[in-house]
This record gives C-alpha cells, structure tokens and sequence, in this order.
C-alpha cells in the first residue's frame, strides 16, 4: 500500500496498514528551524543549504531525505513565502529584524529567538488620509501563481504521495473569524444555555412563628395558680 491509498482509506474511516504520517506539509504540523537543525545534527545526516517556508515561525522546506527516513505519507504544495519576497535580515540591537511585503517591521530575539513578531506598523492612526497614503504591495504575477499547477501535477504523476495544498491567507481569515465571531458567541450560547440547565434554588423555608397564649407558653409554676 502506498502513501496515497494510505491516506485514502483512513480519510473514507476504513483501516490501513498503519496510521498515515504527516511532517512539514502543512504550517501547523511542521518543524522550527532551529529543532530542524539539531534534529538533522542529531541523526547525523548532512544539512544543505536551507530555504524558508515561513519565515515569521520560522518553518523551513524539509529535505525529502529526512521524510522518508519518517516515512511521511504527506508532500506540501505551496509557493516559496510570500510573506517578504527578497527577504534580507538585518540586526537591530538585540534583534534580528526583516521587513515584510506590507512594510511591517518584525523581530526575533538573537539570544534564543524562535520566530519573529510584528514590532511596528507602516499604517499607525485610523483615517482616510493614512490608507490613501499608504503603498499596497504589488500582487504576485499570474505566471508565478500558475506554477502550483505544475508542482501539484509532477508531485501526483511521478510520486505516491498524498498532496497537501496550503494557503497561508486561509489560515489568517479562519483565525480572524474564530477571534472575532465565533469565540464570543460560543461563550454567550454556553453561558445562557448553562444558566437554564441549572435547577432554580429552593427558596429557603421561614420557620414556624411561635403561637401566643398555647400551653407552650406557659412558665413553670403557673399551673394551679387562680
């Protein structure tokens, strides 16, 4: 069974020969750049020249050597980053520092950095004057677009291997909707539905008032008394 039947069945819930493995075809299921390295290091195999899926985390394009050593059933199909096109990293203080396509400037720490994070904004006050002043940057070019077609089709003719599309944009516009909408219904739906699932409370039972002039009330010695 090949890596392509593999993922088929488990996709349509029928029993391969084993569980489907995934490493790097997708950006949440990849690998930073620095455990890449120790990773390549510690199973002594050699480290080529590396090139950037995504440069802000850091998750760079893993050799086909390593993922066969993993027998991973997964390729990506995916452009080279767009999130800086002539990406040229420069040192700023502590910081490593790069200027992405929007004019966003962003950082990693030298001293055990990670990934990079947005530090400044070319855009800094909501108005029209500050959007109509702003230079928005040129799309891709179609030709460049059109050569996923042509990697996704050399990867399915000449290999066995289940193709994973992956659009960076996708994932930004789902986390936008999730942050925005869904989350804050979700605790609005949970919080009214879990007050109506509640039993109401059992107002407390007042006790008794005593009964004035019963036998309770009289006092010792008063009986026998005119």
């Amino acid at each position: 069974m090949n890596s392509r039947q593999r993922v088929l069945m488990a996709l349509n819930h029928q029993e391969p020969d084993r569980v489907p493995i995934d490493l790097g075809a997708t950006i949440v299921s990849s690998i930073t750049k620095s455990a890449y390295l120790d990773l390549k290091k510690y199973l002594g195999v050699p480290v080529a020249e590396l090139t950037m899926l995504d440069h802000v985390q850091q998750l760079p394009y893993l050799d086909d050597d390593l993922l066969e050593r993993f027998g991973v059933d997964f390729r990506l199909v995916q452009l080279p980053a767009a999130t800086a096109p002539g990406l040229s990293v420069f040192e700023e203080g502590d910081y490593y520092a790069f200027i992405d396509r929007w004019g966003s400037k962003l950082h990693m720490p030298k001293d055990s950095g990670l990934y990079f994070d947005w530090v400044d904004f070319p855009i800094r006050e909501t108005s029209m004057a500050a959007l109509d002043a702003y230079h928005w940057p040129r799309p891709d070019p179609i030709e460049y677009n059109l050569r996923l077609a042509d990697q996704a089709k050399t990867l399915f003719e000449q290999t066995d291997y289940a193709l994973v599309g992956s659009a960076v944009i996708g994932g930004m516009l789902a986390a936008t909707v999730i942050a925005i909408f869904i989350i804050p219904v979700t605790f609005y739906v949970s919080e009214r539905f879990g007050r109506k699932s509640q039993p109401a409370a059992t107002p407390p039972v007042p006790a008794p008032a005593p009964i004035s002039g019963g036998a309770g009330d009289e006092r010792p010695g008063d009986r026998g008394r005119p």
